[in-house]
């Protein structure tokens, strides 16, 4: 659905559409607060991606580690590269 605030240039507004299509990646974000999950995640990022509702360009987001685009598809958790 095209809204009117669709085209601003160089933005996005996070509206609930956007928080929506960004559960997974969130849920992927909260798992990381416990420390086990970052050492799974760390031995192996994409099995461990499987978990999660995302789709291919998600997953593409969070392993080149694209804040950017991982905030585009819906992420509101800031992702540390460590």
């Amino acid at each position: 659905m095209a809204n009117d605030y669709d085209d601003i240039p160089g933005t996005f507004v996070f509206d609930a559409q956007r928080s929506r299509q960004g559960y997974g990646i969130n849920m992927f974000c909260m798992s990381l607060l416990k420390e086990e999950n970052r050492q799974e995640f760390r031995a192996g990022e994409e099995e461990y991606l499987s978990r999660f509702p995302l789709t291919r360009s998600q997953k593409d987001a969070i392993l080149h580690r694209d804040g950017i685009a991982c905030s585009i598809w819906g992420a509101t958790f800031i992702l540390s590269p460590n």
